[in-house]
């Protein structure tokens, strides 16, 4: 595909190829990390001493 400005689909290549992608993010299969949000192992551990 050329990347012009009578393209109206850019950067896809069809209307088709567009919901294809919309569906991916729709289902999640496509999605962006939080780099800033901490990870499951960055975070304390409690106790049982802690619980109570």
């Amino acid at each position: 595909m050329e990347w012009v400005a009578t393209s109206i689909w850019r950067p896809f290549c069809s209307q088709r190829c567009r919901w294809i992608d919309f569906g991916d993010w729709i289902d999640e299969r496509h999605r962006i990390v939080d780099q800033t949000a901490p990870s499951a192992d960055s975070l304390p551990i409690a106790s049982d001493d802690a619980v109570h």
